[in-house]
C-alpha cells in the first residue's frame, strides 16, 4: 500500500526542528528526577484526605505539558512552510470576438412563475440573454430569433450588440407552440453565412414537454449535418430557464352545444379545468361565468382522478347578435390561461333556403313538409315568430345563398356547373347543407356534381332509385345503429323523448360510395346508411337517404319529425367554433360580403388599441385579415355597411398545449443533446465564459502560526490555574 503526504514543505532541511515538540515532556521528566522526596510527618495525614485534589492537579499538569508541546510543535511546523496544491475549475472571460445566435422561446408557457412575486421564465430568459451579450467582447455580433417559420429568416442578419440588446428587451409573449428544431433551423442560415469565428447558438427555453413531438430523427440528422458542414462547427447551447417543479391549472375547454343559439332557447355550456405538473393544494375551486363583462353564474368544480374538473350549465343568453362569454378559474402562477373566452352568435332569425321541385305550388311533397315543419301556418295565417325563416326556390342562385345560413335540398332535377360551384363554395365558407334523397332528387346528377368521387361536399355517391322497398318484401324496415350521443340525435337519448328506431322505412336511395371523412349517424336494418354527415371546410353537409314526405317512411307523421328537422337545421346553422374562437398567434379572418365596396376594416384588440385590418382576396371573395393576435382576449372588427356599422367579435385564447407545463422527459432532452451535439445549462455564464482548470498553491503556515498563538494563550491560562490550585492545596 502506497501512501503519500497530502501536502509538501518548502524547508525540508528544518524537519529536525519537529523534535522541539518533545522538549516540554523531556524537561518535565528531568525535573522530576532532580526533585528530592522528604518525608514530613505533618503532611502524611493530609495526603490521604486530598487524593482527589492531587489527581486533578496531576491531570492539569499533564494538560499543561501537552499544550506546551503543541505550541513548540506548531512553531517548528510553521518554520517548515508546508503548503497544498489544489486543482480549481474556474470560468475565464472570453475576450475574443464571436458571433452569437440567440433563439428566445416567447411562447405562453414562458409566462409561468415559480412564486407569486418571482420572475417569469421569459423574464429569466431575457435576463440571461442580456448577460450573454454583456459577457461578450465589444466587437462581437449577434442575432435574435423568437419564432420558427417555414422559410429561413435570411433577412435577419447579425448586428451589433446594442441593437440586439434593445430587441431582447422588447420581446413579449406570443402565440403558438415553440418548435425548437424549427427555431434552430431558422436562426442557422444567417450564422452559416458569417465568416467570423467562433459561432455559437443559444436556445433559451423552459424545456416544456411540447418540444418532444417535433423531434423527428430526420430533422435532427439534417440539422446536425448543417451544423458540421462548415469550417469551425457551430456550438449549440440549450439554456434551461423553466421552473424546476412547475404546476398550473387552466381552463382547457369552454364550448357551447353545437347548435345555433337564440334569446328564447337556453344554451347548454360545458367547461373543463385541467391541472398540470406538480399536484396543487386545492381540489375544489369556484369558477365564474361572465357575459359581456358581468358575472352571471358561480360554479363549484372539483378535480377528479384524471386531474380534470368539469362543469355543465344551462344559461339563457341576454345579449342579442353576439354574446361574449368567459369562464374564469382562480388565479395561479400562469395567469394568462386562467380564463377562456367564447363568442356565441345569437340569431333573431335563421334564413333557410328550401330547394325543391314543387316549392312554388301548394301540393303535398317533400318541400311542403319541410316548409310547414319549419314555419307552421294555414291559409292566410302568417308563420309564428320562430327563428326559422324559410325561402322557397326551385334553383340555386348566388343571391339566395348570400342571404341564407342553411340550404335544404328536397328535390333537384338539374344542377349545372354554376349552381354546383355556388353550393360548394357556400358549404366550404361555413354554410350548412341538408339533402333529402327523395324521388324528386336526381341522384346521378348529384353524384357527378356534388360528390365527385369524394372531392365534393356530398357525404356519399347515390344510385338512381329502383324499388328498394321490395327488398324487405314491402313490409318496411327500421333504423339501427343510431348515434344517440351525436349533438343532433342526443335529444332522442331518453325513452320519453321518442324512439327513432321505431320509424318505419319503406324505400330509400342507396349509396354507391361513402367518402372516407364521412360519419354515419344511423343505418337502415339492411346496413345501408340512413343519415350521414361530412365536414367540408368551415361548413357541414347532412345526407338523409329518404325523403321528408310519407312516400318513403312514416317519419313525417310522427312527433319526432319536427324536433328532428329543427335540430338538424340549428346544427347546420351553427358556426364552426374555430371561426370565431382561436388561439393566440392565429390570424383572424373575417369574410366580407359581396357588396363590400371598399373602405377600412377597423380592429380593436383587448388592450383597446385600434389598427386597420388587411383586405385580401381568398377564393374569389374579399376577406379582412388581422395577424397581430399575440394578446388573449376579445377582438372587435368593424366596417361600414349599407345599414350602418357592422361589427364582429373574435375570442383569442392560450393554446392548452402551452398550459401543460410538465418538463420534457430526460430521454427526449438526451435525444436533442446527442442529435445536435448540444449542451444543456442552467447558468448562462457557464457558456459565456470558458471553464479552465488551474493549480493553486495554498500556504498552511498562517494556520499553524495562529494555532501556536492560541496554544500560547492557553498555556498562560493553564499555568495560572495550576499555580493557584497548587498553592491552595499546600
Amino acid at each position: 500500500m502506497n501512501w503519500a503526504w497530502p501536502f509538501s514543505i518548502e524547508n525540508p532541511y528544518l524537519i529536525p526542528l519537529l523534535v522541539a515538540g518533545l522538549f516540554p515532556v523531556l524537561l518535565h521528566w528531568l525535573d522530576r528526577r532532580r526533585a528530592r522526596v522528604v518525608e514530613w510527618a505533618a503532611v502524611r495525614f493530609l495526603v490521604p484526605r486530598n487524593r482527589g485534589r492531587v489527581r486533578r492537579l496531576q491531570r492539569l499538569e499533564g494538560l499543561l505539558i501537552l499544550v506546551r508541546s503543541l505550541l513548540a510543535l506548531a512553531i517548528a511546523a510553521a518554520l517548515l512552510r508546508p503548503f497544498l496544491l489544489e486543482e480549481r475549475s474556474e470560468l475565464e472571460e472570453l475576450q475574443t470576438p464571436r458571433t452569437l445566435g440567440i433563439v428566445l422561446d416567447n411562447s405562453y408557457s414562458m409566462a409561468l412563475r415559480e412564486s407569486e412575486d418571482g420572475p417569469s421564465s421569459l423574464e429569466k430568459a431575457k435576463e440571461a440573454a442580456l448577460t450573454l451579450l454583456d459577457d461578450s467582447a465589444a466587437d462581437s455580433r449577434a442575432l435574435l430569433s423568437t419564432a420558427a417559420s417555414v422559410e429561413p429568416n435570411t433577412r435577419n442578419r447579425p448586428g451589433d450588440l446594442e441593437t440586439v440588446r434593445r430587441a431582447i428587451q422588447e420581446v413579449q409573449l406570443d402565440g403558438g407552440t415553440f418548435d425548437i428544431l424549427g427555431s434552430i433551423d431558422n436562426a442557422l442560415e444567417p450564422l452559416l453565412q458569417v465568416e467570423r469565428l467562433p459561432r455559437e447558438l443559444y436556445v433559451l427555453t423552459d424545456l416544456q414537454r411540447s418540444l418532444a413531438p417535433g423531434l423527428e430523427p430526420d430533422r435532427l440528422r439534417f440539422l446536425r449535418e448543417r451544423l458540421n458542414a462548415v469550417d469551425g462547427p457551430i456550438r449549440v447551447y440549450i439554456l434551461d430557464c423553466g421552473a424546476t417543479n412547475p404546476s398550473n391549472h387552466f381552463v382547457a375547454e369552454f364550448a357551447q352545444e353545437p347548435v345555433a343559439s337564440d334569446l328564447d332557447t337556453p344554451l347548454e355550456i360545458t367547461g373543463t379545468v385541467e391541472e398540470s405538473g406538480a399536484p396543487l393544494k386545492h381540489e375544489e375551486m369556484t369558477l365564474r361565468l361572465i357575459e359581456q363583462g358581468r358575472t352571471v353564474e358561480l360554479l363549484q368544480a372539483k378535480s377528479g382522478p384524471d386531474k380534470k374538473a368539469r362543469v355543465t350549465l344551462v344559461h339563457k343568453l341576454s345579449t342579442p347578435l353576439e354574446a361574449l362569454l368567459t369562464l374564469e378559474a382562480p388565479r395561479d402562477l400562469l395567469r394568462e390561461d386562467d380564463s377562456r373566452r367564447l363568442v356565441v352568435e345569437v340569431l333573431d332569425r335563421l334564413p333557410v333556403l328550401i330547394v325543391g321541385k314543387n316549392s312554388r305550388g301548394g301540393g303535398a311533397g317533400t318541400t311542403r313538409f319541410v316548409d310547414l315543419a319549419l314555419a307552421p301556418r294555414a291559409g292566410d295565417l302568417a308563420a309564428p315568430p320562430l327563428v326559422f325563416r324559410p325561402i322557397l326556390a326551385t334553383d340555386i342562385t348566388a343571391q339566395d345563398l348570400e342571404s341564407s345560413r342553411v340550404v335544404i335540398v328536397t328535390g333537384l332535377a338539374r344542377l349545372g356547373d354554376a349552381a354546383t360551384s355556388l353550393l360548394d363554395r357556400f358549404v366550404r365558407r361555413g354554410g350548412g347543407l341538408l339533402v333529402f334523397a327523395s324521388t324528386e332528387f336526381d341522384a346521378t346528377v348529384a353524384t357527378q356534381n356534388l360528390f365527385r368521387g369524394g372531392r365534393g361536399v356530398l357525404p356519399a355517391g347515390l344510385s338512381p332509385r329502383t324499388n328498394p322497398g321490395a327488398v324487405t318484401g314491402g313490409t318496411g324496415t327500421h333504423p339501427r345503429d343510431i348515434a344517440l350521443t351525436h349533438p343532433v340525435l342526443e335529444i332522442f337519448n331518453g325513452p320519453e323523448e321518442g324512439d327513432l328506431s321505431r320509424v318505419t322505412i319503406g324505400s330509400w336511395t342507396r349509396t354507391t360510395e361513402v367518402a372516407r371523412d364521412s360519419v354515419t349517424l344511423a343505418n337502415i336494418e339492411t346496413g345501408t346508411p340512413w343519415i350521414l354527415e361530412r365536414k367540408v371546410g368551415l361548413g357541414r353537409t347532412l345526407l338523409i337517404t329518404t325523403s321528408a314526405s310519407l312516400d318513403d317512411s312514416d317519419l313525417p307523421s310522427t312527433p319526432l319529425f319536427l324536433p328532428l328537422l329543427h335540430r338538424l337545421t340549428r346544427y347546420l346553422a351553427a358556426r364552426d367554433p374555430t371561426e370565431r374562437t382561436l388561439h393566440v398567434g392565429q390570424p383572424i379572418r373575417w369574410p366580407l360580403p359581396a357588396d363590400f365596396s371598399g373602405g377600412e376594416v377597423s380592429v380593436m384588440d383587448p388592450a383597446r388599441n385600434r389598427s386597420a385590418a388587411e383586405i385580401i382576396l381568398e377564393d374569389g371573395h374579399r376577406t379582412a385579415i388581422h395577424r397581430q393576435t399575440r394578446l388573449p382576449g376579445f377582438y372587435e372588427l368593424s366596417r361600414q355597411g349599407s345599414a350602418g356599422t357592422v361589427t364582429a367579435h373574435f375570442a383569442l385564447n392560450v393554446s392548452p398545449e402551452e398550459s401543460r407545463v410538465e418538463r420534457v422527459a430526460a430521454v427526449d432532452l438526451s435525444t436533442i443533446e446527442t442529435g445536435l451535439g448540444a449542451q444543456t445549462l442552467r447558468d448562462v455564464r457557464e457558456a459565456a465564459r470558458s471553464r479552465v482548470t488551474r493549480t493553486v498553491k495554498r500556504e498552511l503556515w498562517p494556520c499553524l502560526l495562529a494555532f501556536a498563538i492560541l496554544c500560547f494563550f492557553g498555556e498562560q491560562v493553564l499555568s495560572r490555574i495550576f499555580v493557584t490550585r497548587g498553592a491552595t492545596s499546600c
